[in-house]
C-alpha cells in the first residue's frame, strides 16, 4: 500500500464547495461536493484510523494468548470481527 499524506486533517465547511485537506505545510486541499457533515465524518475517521488500527492489533495478540485453552464464544466474535475489520483497513478484502 502508498504512503498516505501525514494526519491530521481538517476540513473547511465555509469554503465552497467544502474541503477536506491535510494539515500539513504545502499540501493541497481536496475541494468535494459534500456537505459539512460528510466532511466532518471523513476526517474524523482518517485522523482516527492509526489509533483504531492499533486497537484491532491488540485484540488479536489478545485473542492468540488465548489460544490453546478454551476460548469463550464473545472471545472468538471480538477476534473474528477485529481480524475482519483489520483486513478492511489495510485494503487486504
Amino acid at each position: 500500500m502508498a504512503d498516505h499524506t501525514p494526519t491530521p486533517w481538517r476540513y473547511a465547511p465555509d469554503w465552497n464547495p467544502c474541503s477536506i485537506y491535510p494539515d500539513s505545510p504545502g499540501a493541497d486541499s481536496l475541494a468535494t461536493d459534500m456537505s459539512e457533515e460528510d466532511a466532518a465524518h471523513i476526517v474524523r475517521v482518517v485522523n482516527s484510523h492509526t489509533e483504531l488500527v492499533e486497537a484491532l492489533e491488540a485484540i488479536l495478540i489478545y485473542a492468540k494468548s488465548m489460544e490453546g485453552g478454551t476460548m469463550p464464544a464473545p472471545v472468538v466474535a471480538i477476534r473474528d470481527t477485529a481480524h475482519t475489520a483489520l483486513k478492511k483497513a489495510r485494503e487486504e478484502t
